[in-house]
């Protein structure tokens, strides 16, 4: 028999699951990424190999790492095991979880903040339930680095899965005290805001009549562009941290977005030879392995991973020195997982680099209050510990959080609200009018054109501008022109039609907002999305707005929608929410009647 030998923090770690497990059926190990959970698990899968084990993780990579990479590690073989079965979470929906239950003595969780979603949560539940009334043997499992899900109302699924049963926390910032992870050097180089001013030319272009005020605009927009580019190319930290026969590992939002973002950082490295790599959903599951493999054994060389979604969690890849951020999450989850995958566990770099190309460090503060906690802590230590004082000033000198692009960010954000669209029709909405009350200084055509561009952008009309146009008289001055049909409110009825809001846009906006929380709420306390057909007067007002407004929300609500509606809801919803299936004709006549 293999005797496991782990590092000293996961021996602690698998002696405290150990002990937990005596008095527990259901435990959670909650320790941040990198720092070897899997190991643990190995050793109690190992220690108990001749039961029947059911392994649950939500990708095939985090399950081919642990069954290869990991146990050749430990010395290991997945056929030393009795029964030892893997699974990812979306084929528990098609199984019954009463025969799953009866067919195995432990059954472990991974990534159990994941058990938080819509689908696969309710078999999750529905197999804890059973395992608790029938089954008092079998030993549950959860590992997670981040058990709440903080987009989902901040659920902590540790307390709704495990009754809040903890075998054992290492904290990020004590796995980086202890010199188990390595700090980071963390770079803010936002090459968004090339997008953003890109978009502004756009947006200038389309919605600005007056041409001087447009080169005026189009010139500070050039002076910003040239700006930023010298940060971006010119800056001697980043070309510092830009070494030759180093692994670089990127996180794209999309697989259609790896080509641009290839573009985008080959300013990093210059004039270097590259190897990259590519792993995404459309190559075939053994071929993202084989990737994995030629990666990871790719010495000597400057090499490049990009990943979409495949890496996020679970799958290490060692003696990575920096992570290139190009995905921008709104996620505290997925940016920690995505920031996890640099720091796991090697002795070899004691400082690791992360460049953040996307921003994602506006969008959270998990970065700086893990730096304020460490360095804190590390200038405790230093008194309390002094004979490993130079271990944590090394800490302290290492921990860097560089913003190289917010100086920049804060101009092109002040530009961009000054040019926001709706300021933007605001002010070409005043021209119109001015061209209209001039009308005698202008030509028909201009006339024409301006009238058509009211009737279009009428939503954006504020009070002082629909008083303007209100006193023009069309019978005398436009007798072709059509008459915009805001003009049959009166100044009164139109105040009363914003409630309070600037324009008729904003008030929409605003309802549409609104009701997405409702949509949002909706969801999670039913698990469905609502619908239209037989449903009660509640449910229906909720279904009805979002089937009437669902072109006012935005891509990723839209995205979100669409995620929750089930087959079983009618073809009508589907054709509304640009769900593609099959059409039943007949059967979409007796919905709609």
């Amino acid at each position: 028999m293999t005797e496991i030998k782990l590092l000293p923090h996961n021996e602690s770690g698998y002696d405290d699951m150990i002990k937990c497990l005596e008095d527990n059926q259901f435990v959670s190990l909650n320790r941040a990424t990198g720092t070897g959970k899997s190991f643990i698990l190995l050793k109690y899968l190992y220690n108990n190999r001749n039961k029947r084990i059911l392994y649950i993780a939500p990708t095939y990579q985090i399950l081919y790492q642990l069954k290869v990479n990991h146990c050749e590690e430990l010395g290991i073989s997945r056929f030393d095991f009795k029964k030892f079965d893997t699974m990812i979470y979306r084929n528990l929906l098609g199984l019954d979880m009463e025969e799953l239950a009866s067919s195995y003595d432990i059954i472990v969780i991974d990534e159990y903040h994941r058990c938080g979603a819509l689908k696969w949560g309710v078999k999750i539940k529905e197999l804890m339930d059973i395992i608790k009334r029938k089954y008092p043997n079998i030993k549950v499992i959860g590992t997670t680095a981040t058990e709440i899900r903080y987009l989902d109302h901040e659920k902590n699924m540790k307390d709704l899965l495990f009754d809040g049963v903890e075998a054992s926390r290492l904290s990020l910032a004590d796995s980086i005290l202890g010199g188990i992870l390595p700090a980071p050097l963390y770079i803010n180089c936002d090459l968004t805001l090339l997008d953003t001013i890109d978009d502004l030319r756009k947006r200038v272009n389309k919605y600005i009549i007056d041409e001087k005020y447009k080169e005026v605009v189009f010139n500070r927009l050039d002076f910003l562009y040239k700006k930023l580019v010298y940060i971006i190319c010119e800056n001697d930290l980043i070309r510092s941290c830009i070494r030759e026969n180093e692994k670089y590992l990127v996180f794209s939002s999309t697989i259609e977005k790896i080509e641009e973002d290839k573009k985008k950082i080959k300013n990093f490295f210059e004039n270097k030879d590259l190897v990259e790599y590519e792993v995404h959903s459309l190559n075939k599951r053994q071929k993202n392995f084989e990737i994995l493999e030629n990666f990871r054994n790719d010495k000597n060389k400057t090499s490049i991973l990009y990943s979409v979604d495949i890496l996020n969690e679970g799958v290490h890849v060692k003696d990575v020195f920096a992570t290139i951020f190009c995905r921008k999450t709104s996620s505290p989850i997925i940016y920690f997982q995505q920031l996890g995958r640099l720091l796991s566990f090697s002795k070899r770099n004691d400082q690791v680099v992360v460049i953040d190309t996307v921003g994602n460090i506006r969008n959270h503060h998990v970065i700086y209050n893990l730096y304020s906690e460490v360095t804190s802590r590390a200038r405790e230590l230093i008194k309390t510990d002094p004979k490993n004082k130079d271990r944590y000033l090394k800490i302290i000198d290492n921990f860097r959080i560089v913003d190289a692009t917010s100086k920049i960010c804060s101009e092109i954000e002040n530009l961009n609200s000054e040019l926001s669209i709706e300021k933007l029709i605001e002010s070409r909405l005043d021209y119109d009018l001015s061209i209209l009350e001039n009308s005698n200084k202008f030509s028909k055509y201009l006339a024409f054109v301006s009238n058509t561009d009211i009737r279009k952008y009428y939503k954006y009309l504020n009070i002082d501008l629909f008083k303007r146009l209100k006193n023009i008289d069309y019978n005398e001055k436009f007798k072709l022109l059509d008459k915009p049909e805001i003009c049959s409110l009166s100044v009164e009825e139109f105040v009363k039609s914003l409630n309070g809001f600037n324009n008729l846009y904003n008030l929409m906006y605003r309802k549409v907002k609104k009701s997405f929380l409702d949509v949002e709420d909706f969801v999670n306390n039913y698990f469905k999305l609502p619908t239209l057909f037989y449903s009660n007067s509640d449910e229906f007002d909720v279904a009805l707005f979002l089937n009437e407004n669902f072109d006012f929300y935005s891509q990723s609500e839209k995205k979100y929608i669409k995620s929750c509606l089930q087959n079983d809801y009618s073809i009508y919803e589907k054709i509304c929410y640009d769900v593609d299936c099959e059409i039943d004709y007949d059967e979409l006549f007796k919905e709609i009647k």
